[in-house]
Order: structure tokens, then C-alpha cells, then sequence
């Protein structure tokens, strides 16, 4: 199953409603259609998200807050995340002097020592949170290192500043 952004899903919804050959009033009435479509969709995911219970792989806080978030399909995505991030582990580097951030190496620990990849997490005051991969700002969707630190630190509930609005 693939995942498509909003924007291109909108599209495909559009080719089941317009075509090349029809004239112009059939075309606002078809657009309209397809946008109570899309609205519809809408809907009816919001109300899963609220109503609707999921299935729990880990049962960990970080879970049952994302399962209260996001959409079916988010969620999904997110436990793929949730999962791939129990191979990684968090180490904390030496502060360079400021007060104002900590920064952390999220390393997976299968890999022998000189393969691994770090990915770099800083962690400001007031919890805003900067990270290497920038997989949030690509997909919508926190990271496995970012989850990784807020499994170790603890955290119940997923920072708003990685949350995608809707």
C-alpha cells in the first residue's frame, strides 16, 4: 500500500470526477462532487481516529498517546517507527558550555561500532526538539530516533512540535 500526500491524493480524486471532454459546467459540477468526496474522507477518518479503538503492539505510553492522534493510517506508520526504533539506543554527549540545549547520539546497535550511523538529537529548553534525519520534515511523521529518546527519558505523550496538523 502506498502512501500518498494530501495533495496528491486530492489529484487522484479529482480523475474520477473530471475529464478532458466535458464541458465547463459539468466540470464545476463534477469538481464540487469530488471535493464533498474528499471532505467526506475527512470525516470519516477524524471520526475513527476519535471513536474508534486500535490494536496496541507495544502497549507503551508513546503508543497509546499516538493511537489518540492520529489517523488509522498514521498510527500504522508510526508503530512501524516505534518499532524499527527498539534496535537504536541513546547516549548522551558532554554539554559544550550552554545550559541551553543537551544533544544526544541515537545509534542502532546491531551494527558494529564503526558502521553505525549517529543521528544527532538536540533537546532545548522547553522541550523543543532538533534532529539529524529530518524524516518529520520530509513525511510528516516523527522519527525513530526521536521516539527512541522519548522512550528512554520517559515521556508520555509525543511533543506538539512533532505533531503534523491535519
Amino acid at each position: 500500500m502506498t502512501i500518498t500526500s494530501r495533495s496528491e491524493s486530492t489529484i487522484f480524486v479529482f480523475d474520477e470526477y473530471v475529464q478532458s471532454s466535458i464541458g465547463l459546467k459539468e466540470f464545476i459540477e463534477n469538481s464540487q462532487k469530488a471535493l464533498e468526496t474528499q471532505y467526506l474522507k475527512e470525516v470519516k477518518a477524524d471520526y475513527d481516529t476519535e471513536q474508534l479503538e486500535r490494536r496496541l503492539v507495544l502497549h507503551s505510553s508513546l503508543e497509546m498517546h499516538a493511537s489518540e492522534i492520529y489517523t488509522e493510517e498514521m498510527f500504522k506508520r508510526f508503530q512501524k517507527e516505534l518499532m524499527k526504533s527498539t534496535c537504536y539506543i541513546v547516549n548522551s554527549v558532554k554539554n559544550n558550555g550552554t545550559y541551553m540545549s543537551k544533544l544526544y547520539l541515537v545509534e542502532k546497535v546491531t551494527l558494529p561500532e564503526n558502521c553505525s550511523r549517529k543521528y544527532r538529537v538536540t533537546v532545548f529548553m522547553y522541550e523543543k526538539i532538533e534532529y539529524s534525519c529530518k524524516k518529520f520534515e520530509h513525511s510528516g511523521m516523527i522519527c525513530k530516533h526521536i521516539i527512541r529518546y522519548l522512550d528512554k527519558k520517559q515521556k508520555i505523550k509525543i511533543p506538539e512540535s512533532v505533531i503534523m496538523g491535519r
